[in-house]
């Protein structure tokens, strides 16, 4: 299922929202942030978006007949999705929606982009992290410039160089404002 890394990296897709705490967004498959992701279903989202709109009364009615161990996972998503603001939520449904429509190679590509930032240490992730934030705000042609100068090369290792590279790729132009 969707994790918070995917939802994370989909910052750096035209449109998205800043992530802040990105280890506080939901994992709807209750899975850490470090471990392979699988496609979830748009139709899936959108009922755990019905769900998370549920009183605590309806949710409970809702996942009544569901086997234990799939309800306690789902339970733990919406309890993480609640956690957040409205706004925080529906940025995170936002995100998956325009993940889902990515053409299928687009969707690979962040898939294999998640999949290695996700094997490196909490503290070089979020440095990453921070790094993608800033070409978020950047035309092409800076990024590039960026990757080119002494500082970025003594800040991250070739291994980290290489996926700032490939998220850059998969990045567009900022929006004008």
């Amino acid at each position: 299922m969707i994790s918070a890394a995917i939802a994370a990296f989909l910052l750096t897709v035209p449109g998205s929202e800043p992530a802040k705490a990105v280890e506080s967004r939901p994992s709807v498959s209750g899975s850490s942030p470090a471990t392979p992701h699988t496609e979830l279903s748009l139709a899936v989202v959108e009922r755990l978006e019905r769900l998370s709109k549920m009183s605590s009364e309806e949710r409970a009615q809702a996942l009544a007949d569901l086997p234990p161990e799939r309800r306690a996972r789902i339970e733990k998503g919406l309890e993480q999705l609640d956690a957040l603001s409205p706004q925080q939520r529906e940025a995170w449904f936002n995100r998956f929606r325009r993940f889902d429509v990515l053409p299928q190679k687009k969707k690979e590509d962040v898939r294999k982009v998640v999949k290695e930032l996700s094997t490196l240490p909490l503290a070089r992730r979020q440095a990453l992290r921070d790094e993608l934030e800033t070409y978020r705000h950047m035309p092409v042609w800076a990024r590039e410039a960026r990757m080119k100068t002494a500082d970025f090369h003594s800040k991250f290792n070739a291994e980290e160089r290489e996926i700032l590279h490939d998220a850059a790729l998969l990045m567009h132009e900022p929006a004008a404002k």
